[in-house]
């Protein structure tokens, strides 16, 4: 792991950089699928750990998500 990995696994990660993990994945979709497919794509520690936070429900879609990211501090 390099040093600027190191720094930013720990920063927040944005809604918008979450989404660029689950390009193709189909909605609804549950906590579980949505980690499991950020983690296929490479997804980095900061965008595991957000979506790790989330509460373990099914999300209809981008927009749902992205509001249940934004609540997690």
């Amino acid at each position: 792991m390099s040093s600027y990995d190191f720094m930013t696994s720990y920063d927040h990660a944005s809604p918008a950089k979450i989404q660029e993990y689950l390009t193709g994945i189909d909605y609804p979709a549950s906590k579980a699928q949505l980690m499991a497919h950020a983690e296929q794509q490479g997804a980095p520690l900061n965008v595991r750990t957000v979506l790790d936070a989330l509460p373990d429900e099914e999300y209809s879609g981008p927009a749902a998500l992205s509001r249940a990211v934004g609540a997690v501090e």
